[in-house]
């Protein structure tokens, strides 16, 4: 894990957004959609990759942001995978 944290945690803010959390979460099970996620981040529209990931992913967030601070620490991630 903590070898992945860094290409995930943008700006090494030593936290998970939902979509990096997200992104991560579809890598890690061997949908990589990571330069997708990049070109389309700043878009708006329901189909466009980024969308799709935090759709995908949001209820595995709920269950891994434990203080429900909005975003995943290491330590909450740690707690995620061990469960």
């Amino acid at each position: 894990m903590q070898q992945g944290w860094a290409k995930y945690d943008k700006g090494a803010k030593g936290s998970l957004t939902a979509l990096e959390f997200g992104t991560w979460l579809l890598a890690a099970s061997g949908q990589d959609v990571t330069a997708q996620v990049e070109k389309s981040k700043a878009g708006k529209s329901a189909n466009l990759p980024a969308v799709k990931v935090l759709n995908a992913t949001a209820g595995e967030f709920a269950k891994a942001d434990k203080d429900h601070s909005r975003s995943i620490s290491p330590e909450e991630l740690t707690a995620y995978l061990s469960a």
